[in-house]
């Protein structure tokens, strides 16, 4: 048996000015890659950092996509802003410490 990739029909370009307005607010301009969840040593949030840095810096990618972290942040884990900082990524790198319900 084959378990194929895929993306369910629910997902797809924001096109609701609501959500767009939303997404500009907090700097989103391009497509992203969300994470979700408290910035904790064992989510391996580090390994997703550099794995984007290694994404954009393919031509087809730079400036076209951007990594979201939304959650808490955990005062023990500063190193995820440093290694964001050190990468040059801030600018592609989105921090949103909390969102509205």
């Amino acid at each position: 048996m084959v378990t194929y990739n895929g993306i369910d029909g629910i997902f797809k370009k924001i096109t609701s000015p609501q959500a767009l307005r939303k997404a500009e607010k907090y700097g989103l301009k391009n497509p992203y890659i969300l994470s979700v969840g408290q910035w904790r040593t064992h989510k391996n949030l580090l390994r997703l950092v550099d794995a984007f840095a290694s994404i954009i810096t393919e031509t087809e990618w730079k400036g076209k996509i951007d990594l979201v972290f939304a959650g808490k942040v955990d005062p023990k884990f500063p190193q995820l802003i440093k290694r964001v900082k050190e990468l040059g990524l801030k600018y592609s790198v989105h921090p949103v410490k909390s969102l509205p319900s």
